[in-house]
């Protein structure tokens, strides 16, 4: 074989009748090289060619024995900064509890779908939830998409197995009935205002935590959502919103506007009353020295104030519900309805409220059938 340039890399034949060639990649305190091995002289040839290439590029060049425990690491190391820190703390769970105790130390380059759809299938075996054995693959799939781009694998495995359909809960929502007693049972109490704009807006429980005085414009009847609250391992912290759409301008009605009129006034004078213990940090809803306002704290609140108004116990999230259901009752369209609650895309809206949208058109079906009946009925009565 003719004499290769510099740093072009080596191929020799081993003693097991093997192709083996060296690719020198510099120094890093010491000289760094590459092994590729193969059937063939060619086949050691295009390898190299294709790892000179990847480096020229940047790429990095990823180890053969490099398993899905590693890689997992490197990748969820590299998106720390990028993602929520709840969702993070969500990823890394999903690796440590269910990834890895079956994959970990399968090596990157040997996994294959047959692997994963091993692993789904005993996730679903031992009763784990549909949603979250397609949590542990949609991961999966993330990952494994940043290592075809790097060239670590041909291509992607989680991309080909089967998982489990999810059936969506039916979305619970209150009535205009209920949603006055709860509005009822909140009157004068501290939080009156968050229930009001979580109805009216249905804001997330951490976006109506996050939202500041400087977000809102009361005179010209506008609330506009920044950021949002979370409770993590290390505290309540203030987070980037659930998604880029998260972040909307919105109007208020007029009974919002009131009631966060009166909420201002009710703070002032709690600030008065706290004194130096008072944190002003600018939040609409905090506790009582100015500083975040626990979501746990307004769970309690939520359950509380069910409690007071009779209704039956839900999620502070089916508020958000409500909200939607209402400005659908009223005709609003759904592109309007994305806009309001931060919906990513028109197709999530659809998804959660198309069948509210169905039901309230069959009641209002019923209503015009109970409506024209009676009229034909009164109308014969005449005769």
């Amino acid at each position: 074989m003719a004499r290769r340039n510099r740093n072009e890399g080596s191929i020799f034949e081993r003693k097991d009748g093997r192709w083996a060639g060296v690719l020198s990649l510099g120094w890093q305190g010491r000289r760094v090289r590459k092994y590729f091995y193969g059937a063939t002289a060619q086949e050691v040839q295009d390898k190299l060619l294709k790892a000179r290439a990847d480096a020229a590029a940047g790429l990095p060049i990823a180890p053969e024995r490099q398993t899905v425990s590693q890689f997992l690491a490197a990748y969820l190391d590299s998106i720390r900064d990028k993602v929520r820190p709840r969702t993070l703390e969500r990823f890394e769970g999903l690796v440590r509890l269910h990834i890895a105790p079956a994959l970990g130390s399968i090596r990157l380059d040997k996994l294959s779908p047959q692997h994963i759809q091993r692993l789904l299938d005993a996730k679903i075996a031992e009763g784990l939830s549909a949603q979250s054995v397609v949590h542990v693959r949609n991961l999966l799939r993330l990952a494994f998409n940043r290592a075809v781009r790097w060239n670590m694998i041909p291509r992607n495995p989680a991309l080909l197995v089967d998982v489990p359909s999810i059936r969506r809960a039916p979305v619970r929502y209150l009535s205009l009935d209920e949603a006055q007693r709860l509005l009822d049972a909140a009157k004068g109490e501290r939080l009156e205002a968050l229930y009001v704009v979580a109805l009216c807006l249905g804001l997330r429980r951490g976006e109506a935590l996050g939202l500041k005085w400087d977000d809102l414009d009361l005179d010209a009847g506008r609330l506009t959502v920044r950021r949002a609250v979370q409770r993590l391992p290390d505290g309540v912290k203030m987070v980037e919103t659930k998604t880029a759409k998260g972040n909307r301008t919105v109007p208020l009605p007029q009974f919002a506007v009131q009631a966060l009129r009166e909420h201002r006034r009710r703070q002032a004078e709690e600030r008065l009353f706290a004194g130096r213990r008072w944190r002003d940090l600018g939040l609409v809803f905090c506790n009582r020295s100015g500083s975040l306002l626990d979501p746990m704290t307004l769970y309690r609140d939520f359950r509380r104030m069910l409690t007071k108004a009779g209704l039956p116990p839900m999620r502070f999230h089916d508020l958000r519900h409500s909200a939607a259901a209402f400005m659908l009752s009223q005709g609003v369209a759904l592109k309007v309805i994305q806009e309001i609650l931060g919906h990513s895309s028109l197709a999530v809206t659809a998804g959660f409220y198309a069948h509210v949208g169905d039901a309230l058109k069959r009641e209002a079906a019923a209503a015009m059938d109970a409506l024209l009946t009676g009229a034909t009925g009164a109308k014969t009565g005449g005769f």
